[in-house]
Parts: structure tokens; sequence; C-alpha cells
């Protein structure tokens, strides 16, 4: 134990783990799967859109993050471009979540999609077709909410 200068207050420190919590699980083959599979964040909100892209990319998924509908479209253009999950804030300038999975879904089926907000009226005024989380949320409700919509039957699996 050491005792830091300011105040004279215990500081433990332990050595982190050498291995990462996803395969301390036995979630290697999770984290394989994860690594095929491209989710497009919208958040206007700067430091939520780096957050959400630290931990879905943290479980190992693919990111592509985007400030607002407009560049979401623009990254999601690309022939070929292959995105299975979507999430966005509902509440963003120049168009909605709603709208923007709508386009979204129009040229991707099965397409998948995850609407967050800080309102939770805006839960009931959704698409019964998408996933809604409240803001404030735990980086876990995040990646369990996304291994649910993108694969079901892992996620039932491991509860």
């Amino acid at each position: 134990m050491k005792h830091s200068a300011i105040g004279k207050c215990p500081i433990l420190s332990t050595p982190a783990p050498a291995i990462s919590l996803e395969v301390k699980r036995g979630g290697a083959a999770r984290l394989a799967a994860a690594a095929s599979r491209t989710i497009l964040v919208v958040e206007d909100d700067r430091a939520l859109r780096d957050l959400l892209r630290i931990t879905l990319e943290g479980s190992g998924y693919t990111v592509l993050a985007a400030a607002d509908a407009a560049e979401a479209l623009r990254l999601a253009e690309p022939p070929g471009r292959a995105i299975a999950l979507l999430v966005s804030d509902v509440t963003m300038p120049g168009m909605t979540g709603p709208d923007l999975a709508r386009r979204l879904r129009a040229g991707r089926a099965g397409l998948e999609v995850l609407l967050v907000s800080g309102y939770s009226r805006d839960s009931q005024l959704l698409d019964t077709r998408v996933a809604f989380l409240q803001k404030p949320f735990r980086p876990q409700a995040l990646t369990d909410m996304v291994r649910g919509l993108l694969d079901p039957d892992t996620a039932h699996s491991e509860e």
C-alpha cells in the first residue's frame, strides 16, 4: 500500500489483467463474430459518439461514426458496404433518427436499428420494428442490447 502525498490517503494498486474482459468471459468466438459486423453510430454529441464507438469497438465490432444524418448517409453510401446495425440518437439536427432509419432500411434489407434518447416519451413514438435504449445507460447495457439484436441466439444462451 502506498500513501499519496496529498491528504495522505492510501492508494491501492493492483496489476491490470493481461487479457480483455470479453476473452476472459470465454468470448473469443463472440469477438471473432463481432469483427465481421459493422455498426453505424449516429450521435450529434461528440463525447457520447466517442463513448459509443469505443464501447462497441471494445466488443469487437467495426464502427462507422457520424455526427449527423447527412454524414451517416455518406458513410453508408459506398456500394457493397455492409452495415448490420444502425445506432442513432432519436433527435438530431437536420433529420431524426427514425427518418434516417427509414432511409437506410429502404436499401438494406435486414438492417437492425437501435435508437437512443434521453426522453422516455420518444420510445412511445417509435416504430415497433426498432429497439430503444433510454439515456443515460451503462456501456454494458449497450453491448447487451447490440448483441441481442445482432446475435439473438447467443445473447439468450448466455443469460
